[in-house]
């Protein structure tokens, strides 16, 4: 134990110096509290100019949300799958449609992010529906008492953008307040998120899990950010395009990004390093059984028992995590919708091996 302990100091102080000499720590202490938040803030009227492979999930997600039960008050949908599947840019073409806004007397869109404060919520909503983008009220009863003010007699969808909360309670407090404030029937709350654990609080009517796109949609991704401005590219490089957009593993993010690093390259050279260096060789990845991941980790000494928990069950809960952040995927379920077999994204898998590398 107390080599263990002298190990992680002397990582600690490894780090503590590589920090002081990138000067990371002035940075930290002079950076504005608002920077701890990472994300970009999404909106409602920001477009997407190449929207592909997502045609069929418009009808239906339109379709399922107009006709909501009518005696409810609320509605919950959620729209679940890993970081860069399209999940804002799916939910943006709904928010749009013409029949939502036929259906719905306010259309109210907010971003969340990773701090799931309900103050800030309650200020978000209030100021998009009546563009009062004053000071920030504090007070839970006078931000209530001006929201229902705002949302008196009508009828709305809110969109809850990017929620990572899986605090049930909070989620629950979160929803009675809404509820206190809302006099109409019919209303839809839509939420996107990456995690089906924070799905599950919601308690929602409707999951509807993003899967990947083709590898044609993908190869149309690529073509379109790495053309110069005509949806083109040469002849020659069609083949060693569709070839990439293989190992995007039908990720739209994945498609857009190497497509803008490839506008850049102008010579077949270039694009076939491009395809043997940007992604890891390995395609579509092995399928690991649930059971025999955990005795591997259980043999590598990963997974330390507690008095109520055997090693099983600790293994049981860290691949629950992996799942529920989609670090993993399903690949097959039982009967009793258990996951019996799971695959890593080749993205995913590059991350963790380039650190790995680093380590």
């Amino acid at each position: 134990m107390a080599q263990t302990i002298k190990n992680i100091n002397a990582e600690f102080e490894c780090m503590n110096k590589k920090a002081i000499d990138l000067r990371l720590q002035s940075i930290l202490l002079n950076a504005p509290a608002a920077a701890a938040e990472t994300s970009i803030e999404t909106d409602s009227f920001s477009r997407d100019p190449i929207f592909v492979g997502r045609d069929d999930d418009v009808p239906i997600l339109v379709d399922m949300v107009t006709h909501i039960p009518e005696e409810q008050t609320f509605s919950i949908a959620a729209l679940v799958g890993m970081g860069g599947m399209g999940k804002t840019t799916l939910t943006k073409k709904v928010f749009n449609h013409e029949s939502i806004m036929s259906r719905f007397e306010s259309l109210i869109w907010v971003h969340v992010s990773q701090t799931f404060d309900p103050i800030s919520l309650f200020n978000k909503i209030y100021s998009t529906l009546t563009s009062n983008t004053g000071d920030r009220v504090e007070i839970k009863e006078v931000i209530l008492k001006n929201l229902r003010e705002a949302l008196k007699a009508k009828n709305y969808l809110l969109v809850l953008d990017d929620v990572w909360n899986e605090d049930a309670l909070k989620w629950k407090d979160f929803m009675n307040s809404m509820e206190g404030v809302t006099s109409t029937k019919g209303n839809c709350i839509i939420i996107t998120t990456r995690k089906e654990k924070v799905a599950s609080i919601t308690g929602p009517f409707h999951v509807h899990p993003l899967k990947g796109l083709s590898n044609n949609d993908c190869w149309s991704i690529i073509k379109a950010n790495a053309s110069d401005g005509n949806g083109e590219v040469p002849s020659r490089f069609e083949n060693i395009g569709r070839e990439i957009a293989t190992r995007c593993q039908g990720l739209p993010l994945a498609a857009n990004v190497v497509g803008g690093v490839l506008r850049r390259c102008k010579s077949e050279q270039e694009w076939r390093s491009i395809k043997e260096n940007w992604l890891s060789d390995d395609e579509g990845g092995r399928k690991i059984e649930k059971d025999e991941l955990i005795e591997l980790w259980m043999a590598e000494g990963f997974l330390q028992p507690s008095r109520k928990d055997d090693m099983e069950s600790v293994g049981n809960m860290f691949f629950n995590v992996l799942l529920q952040n989609t670090l993993l995927q399903v690949a097959k379920r039982d009967n009793y919708e258990n996951v019996e077999s799971w695959v890593m994204h080749d993205l995913v898998h590059d991350l963790a091996s380039s650190v790995l590398s680093n380590n």
